[in-house]
This record gives structure tokens, sequence and C-alpha cells, in this order.
């Protein structure tokens, strides 16, 4: 039980060390109890989360996810958090959209009173372009748990995708001065500057996110972002980065995803399309958010786009 609760505690800090040490109490907690599907259920949990916040693959995390959830269930049917991390692998990882919001609302329908439940289900309502539904979710989210920085950062991303721009960078950015340790603030802060075209913002906030996640292949890239930037302006600035992130991507050591939304933002439909074919291949989480995407928008029209969207478990509005 000691080694659960101190899992519980690392988990929720969503740094890569507390993640680290959230895998090996719940390990731990296993090892002395192969029972114990509370143990398996926040494997799970570090498991999808080790893949946003640190540079593990999702090839391998996702398995390792849902054969978790999956054991924990076998266990405890009625165990919320499985049902949620299971929900959390369906959709990310298998894209099921589905059985993931099955999932979902089964995990509320046994605790109602879970902040986390709540807040991860807003996120896929998120991605499903729900966004009345994802701010409803994150609102009860954020009024169970008012102590956390990651649904109020997940809150600033649903209103900058809902159209509420201003309120999210005021939201997004009071975090930031709150927790600058805390990376996913700064990826939403880039990914608004990115769309309102403040690019020494979406590099400065790129910068801030690399050292939070201690990927310091990333911190070279944006370097030479900055370098791109000084020389040939926005342009130059995704030249320059794509020229070393590719390489690395080819390589297995940056996501796909990226790659594509830098070209579409310097209007290469082409390099777009090839790229996010090879996130669907390689089962990149970030896939999900093909339709709500801003860079995208350009590529709407095109059939092999819309087959994407639909192959990645979402549908785009018309």
């Amino acid at each position: 039980m000691a080694f659960y609760r101190a899992g519980l505690f690392e988990w929720q800090s969503r740094t890569p060390a507390g993640l680290r040490h959230a895998v090996d109490d719940f390990t731990q907690a296993i090892v002395r109890d192969p029972q114990y599907a509370q143990a398996y259920a926040g494997l799970a949990q570090c498991y999808e989360l080790l893949r946003e916040y640190t540079p593990v693959k999702p090839d391998y995390a996702f398995p390792r996810a849902k054969a978790a959830a999956d054991r924990a269930i076998a266990l405890d049917p009625s165990l919320p958090d499985a049902h949620r991390a299971l929900a959390f692998a369906d959709f990310y990882w298998l894209h099921d959209a589905v059985t993931a919001r099955r999932e979902f609302q089964r995990a509320i329908a046994l605790a109602p009173e879970s902040a986390a439940a709540h807040h991860w289900y807003a996120t896929f309502l998120l991605e499903m372009a729900e966004f009345p539904l994802a701010l409803d979710e994150i609102d009860k989210a954020a009024a169970l748990d008012t102590e956390s920085i990651a649904i109020q950062a997940d809150k600033g991303l649903i209103l900058f995708y809902a159209g509420q721009v201003a309120e999210s960078e005021a939201l997004l950015q009071r975090l930031e001065q709150t927790q600058p340790q805390f990376a996913s603030t700064h990826r939403y802060l880039a990914k608004l500057d990115l769309a309102t075209h403040d690019d020494a913002g979406f590099l400065r906030e790129l910068s801030l996110a690399a050292a939070a996640t201690e990927n310091t292949g990333e911190k070279e890239i944006v370097a030479a972002g900055q370098r791109g930037l000084t020389t040939s302006g926005r342009a130059g600035m995704l030249r320059a980065m794509l020229k070393l992130e590719e390489p690395l991507t080819r390589d297995g050591k940056g996501a796909a995803y990226t790659l594509a939304t830098m070209h579409a933002e310097l209007g290469d439909a082409p390099g777009a399309m090839k790229w996010l074919r090879e996130s669907m291949s390689r089962n990149e989480a970030e896939i999900t958010g093909i339709a709500i995407e801003p860079s995208f928008k350009l590529l709407r029209g095109l059939p092999a786009f819309r087959q994407l969207a639909r192959n990645a478990g979402v549908a785009l509005r018309a």
C-alpha cells in the first residue's frame, strides 16, 4: 500500500523524474501483491503520461499501458481508473473512438466525483471537436480538483480550440508564471503562438517545454529555428527546424505529426500529407488532433486528408 500511495503522488507531478519513480513504485506494489488491481491501473496511467512528458515512444508506452489496464479490469471490473486508462489507449493508440467513449463514460459512471475521469474525457471530447461538451467536462474536473495545474492547462487548450483565444492565452500565461516547470503549459502556448504568428514566442515556449521534459534534441531544433528566424523570418525558422528534425524523425526520435504541421505552415500540402500518413502508420497519439489542428485548414478539402481523419478515429466537421 505504501508503494501504491507513493506512486499516486509521483505520477500526478507529470515530470519525467516523477513519472519514472511512479512506474517503479507501482511495479513494486505489484511485485508484492500480483492481485493489486489499483496498482495495475496506476501503472497504465503512468505509461500513458510517460509518452507525453518524456521522450518515451508510443510503441513502447501504449502496449504496456493497455496490458496493465486490461489486467486491472480483469482483477476488478468496477475500478474507474482502469476504465479511464483503457479508454485513453483505445483512442490515442488504437483510434477506436466508439470504444473509448464508452470506457470514459463507464469510468465517470463508476466515479462521478473523480476529477481525473472528467478531465480525461474532456480531452477526448476536444479531439472529437465537441467543444461545448469538452468545456463542460473540464469545468466539472476543475470544480472537483481546484489545485490541478494539468486540468487548468487543458482548459486553456480547450478554450483555444473553441475559439476563445484571449481567454486561453490569459489562463495559460497565469499558469506559466505559477508553475514554470510544467511542460504542457509551454506546449500549449507554443501552439497558440504558432497559430497567431508570434514566432519568437513559439520558439521561447518550445525551448521551455524541451527543458521541462529533458529533451536535448528538441533544444537543438529550437536553436536552429532561432537562427533561421533571425536570417530568413518565419519560413526560414520552419525550414531550419525541419532540416534537423526530419532526419531525427526518420530514425524514430521525433514526431511525424510535428513535421506535418510545419510543412502545412509552409504551404507544402504534399509534405504535410506525407508526414501525416507516417504519423498514422506509427500510431502517434498526436494524429487524433488532425480534425481540429489550425495548421491543416488548407488540407481539409483533400479526400486523402479526410480519410486520414477517419482512420484516426475522428471526423471533420462541415
